[in-house]
């Protein structure tokens, strides 16, 4: 891929007025919450911290681990760059879980010497020793906005189904189709000659009753990958909120950056299953996802946060044609997405939708 754009431009506002340029010199304070997997032991916590430790004083970033249990706050400080790539590593880092955003501001002084672990019983007692401008966001955050019914939720109401499910029962029924499908595309790494009859029977369910909510294989695997797209957006929102952009460029660069991340992650069913889905087009980049998604994210960002003024049309035209340019990319070759030119055409994509007047987008531009 070749290309890129000029990303010194401000977006736009509602009225016209520039956003502040990122103050990419100066020192950046991000604070985000997580959950250890059940299987991480204290000794392999201790590990990673060291680890930690020695990476982050080489990228001069200072700050601490927080932990409670098996719940995690980090407070990151240092140059923009290397702090908002540590973020993304550590959100899709096996290990955590539930990784959100509790602090993402720019522009202040360090708060700490150095890098370190410190544990205790309970958040109080880590909130008394932690430095007065993190201390507020020592602990556990609310509960990230819900996007809007969208994605795999609509399906519930309509969609590919032929006949929702009213009762728990059908509910349930349905789930155990989609988990025996999906244990199924993973056995086989193929979608081969599976049928509804075939996933029926595995799930324990008569055809006659899998053919009540369901037409054919390919409406159930069209629902599978919704239902995993579903679970992604609410790792993104969770990834996106309760952070201060300066500017469009830096809210472009975290979607991008995050987007980028996700596809090169292995993918349960194989690399050349995944292709399949993208090719026969399973996969779909819904703009009613996109919208729901855009609302969410407006709607956890900081009430002072000068990227509310993109509002929340422009902010999902910017995900959709990042997000339509990144699907065709990875269907020619997904090892493209690790180029710096193929990031700055992205991140070139998605500004342009951002940076748009306000005419252009559709609906009002007001943020959510």
């Amino acid at each position: 891929m070749r290309g890129g754009s000029d990303l010194g431009l401000g977006a736009k506002g509602r009225r016209g007025a520039a956003m502040p340029a990122s103050p990419r010199g100066s020192i950046r304070q991000l604070v985000f919450h997580s959950r250890a997997q059940p299987a991480l032991t204290q000794p392999q916590i201790e590990a990673m911290a060291a680890q930690a430790t020695t990476r982050n004083q080489a990228l001069g970033i200072t700050g601490r681990l927080y932990q409670v249990g098996q719940e995690f706050i980090q407070v990151s400080e240092g140059p923009a760059e290397p702090v908002g790539r540590l973020y993304v590593n550590i959100a899709f880092d096996s290990r955590h879980a539930e990784v959100t955003t509790r602090l993402d501001r720019w522009g202040g002084g360090r708060n700490y010497a150095g890098w370190a672990l410190q544990r205790a019983p309970d958040w109080a007692v880590l909130r008394l020793t932690a430095p007065p401008p993190v201390a507020d966001f020592i602990g556990p955050p609310a509960p990230p906005p819900a996007p809007p019914l969208a994605s795999f939720a609509s399906d519930l109401k309509y969609g590919d189904l032929r006949r929702p499910p009213v009762q728990a029962r059908g509910r349930l029924s349905l789930t155990r189709l989609l988990d025996t499908l999906e244990a199924a595309l993973v056995r086989h790494g193929a979608i081969g000659r599976l049928t509804l009859q075939d996933i029926a029977r595995d799930a324990g369910l008569s055809y006659p009753s899998a053919y009540r909510y369901v037409p054919d294989v390919h409406a159930l695997i069209r629902m599978a990958v919704r239902r995993h797209q579903a679970q992604r957006n609410l790792r993104f929102i969770a990834f996106m909120r309760d952070r201060d952009f300066p500017d469009a460029a830096a809210l472009a660069e975290a979607a991008v950056d995050f987007t980028i991340r996700r596809a090169l992650m292995p993918l349960p069913l194989g690399k050349a299953l995944g292709t399949t889905l993208l090719l026969r087009r399973y996969h779909q980049v819904s703009p009613e996802g996109a919208m729901a998604v855009a609302a969410a994210v407006m709607q956890g960002l900081p009430a002072a946060c000068v990227c509310r003024a993109i509002g929340v049309p422009r902010l999902m035209a910017g995900m959709l044609a990042m997000a339509t340019l990144a699907r065709a990319i990875c269907l020619e070759d997904a090892d493209e997405l690790r180029r710096p030119a193929t990031r700055a055409q992205l991140l070139g994509v998605m500004l342009g939708a951002l940076q748009a007047p306000a005419s252009t987008a559709a609906g009002d531009g007001g943020g959510a």
